[in-house]
């Protein structure tokens, strides 16, 4: 079950990194623009932690591996997704309707 946590943990923590890098580095000042291009160096890092432990990388020792639960881990995040985006749409559905109904 800790493979489940820790291979999620490291693919989103990596991808935040990239996403708010950018962000930061876009939309900020000079200082912040160093923070963003900081985080994207990190996040990158991560995410190469991430495919060595997917098992992506070739000729790579087999410190970490967590290659057999990727699929699964990314199945799991794929149907929480979709099961809140229908609530969503479900729970939109009824304001909409509600709203024209007044």
């Amino acid at each position: 079950m800790i493979e489940y946590m820790l291979s999620m943990f490291i693919l989103l923590f990596g991808a935040g990194d990239i996403i708010f890098g950018f962000f930061t580095a876009y939309f900020g000042s000079d200082r912040s623009r160093m923070v963003g291009a900081t985080l994207i160096i990190v996040g990158l890092i991560v995410i190469a932690i991430f495919l060595w432990g997917a098992g992506l990388v070739p000729d790579a020792p087999d410190i970490i591996d967590f290659s057999g639960v990727i699929v699964n881990s990314l199945l799991a995040i794929l149907g929480a997704l979709l099961g809140f985006a229908l609530a969503l749409v479900i729970f939109l559905v009824a304001i909409m309707e509600r709203k024209n109904n007044e």
